[in-house]
């Protein structure tokens, strides 16, 4: 083939369309930022701790301890000595006598006549004969027996056990007493002056028996007005009972 033929079976020009023009989309326009007020950061709030109690000194609540002490102890003593002056007023003035009488001399008052029997706790005593002498003589030895010169009295009685149980009868249980309130105790050394068959002293009485007895007081010249004070045996009762012996 020839150069011509080559030429003119050139491809011809073509005219190519321009490229699509790409347009941008068309976006929203950023709204506006609101006003937002940013708070600045805060601190923790602090808490302030108490402070704590305050110690009283051993010297300071010993001081105050002392002057409460000084306080409370003249009312407690004040209230003490009101309530032995009210004692005292009310004792003296029972049945209107205000003598102060002590309560023994007072139940003396209600003594009963000899013959008269005296309960006691869970015993009596009956006074069969009182008297008063002023010579004593041994008993049981005959012209060896030797004689006591003095003022004395001599007191019998009738002694009964009510209660279950035996007793044991003591001189302790029998004082005399004379109009000034001098009290005589039983003569101990007087045993052998008293028949052996009213020496009962120390010995055990059953219930419901009774027995006789008698006691020899040493008293002082002059006295009289004698009452006799009779007791229980059981010696933390207390109780007691008067007979008048009428001299």
């Amino acid at each position: 083939m020839s150069a011509e033929e080559q030429s003119s079976m050139q491809t011809p020009e073509v005219e190519l369309p321009p490229p699509p023009t790409v347009e941008s989309p068309t976006l929203p326009a950023p709204a506006p930022a609101a006003d937002v007020q940013v708070q600045p950061p805060q601190s923790p709030p602090t808490t302030t701790a108490p402070p704590p109690p305050r110690r009283e000194s051993t010297v300071w609540r010993g001081t105050k301890l002392a002057f409460g002490g000084c306080v409370v102890l003249p009312v407690l003593l004040t209230i003490g000595f009101v309530g032995c002056l009210a004692l005292f007023a009310g004792g003296g003035g029972e049945g209107g006598s205000g003598s102060g009488e002590s309560k023994e001399r007072k139940a003396q008052h209600a003594a009963v006549d000899i013959g008269q029997p005296v309960h006691v706790g869970e015993v009596t005593w009956t006074v069969a004969n009182a008297r008063q002498v002023s010579e004593i003589r041994e008993k049981g030895l005959g012209q060896f027996g030797q004689t006591k010169r003095g003022n004395f009295v001599i007191v019998d009685f009738n002694f009964t056990n009510n209660s279950s149980e035996a007793v044991t009868l003591d001189s302790a249980s029998l004082s005399l007493i004379d109009s000034s309130g001098n009290k005589s105790e039983v003569d101990p050394d007087f045993s052998s002056y008293v028949p052996a068959n009213k020496d009962i002293f120390l010995e055990n009485v059953n219930p419901d028996v009774s027995r006789q007895g008698e006691v020899i007081f040493t008293v002082a010249s002059g006295a009289s007005g004698f009452k006799l004070q009779v007791g229980d045996t059981n010696m933390f009762s207390g109780k007691n009972g008067y007979v008048d012996l009428g001299f």
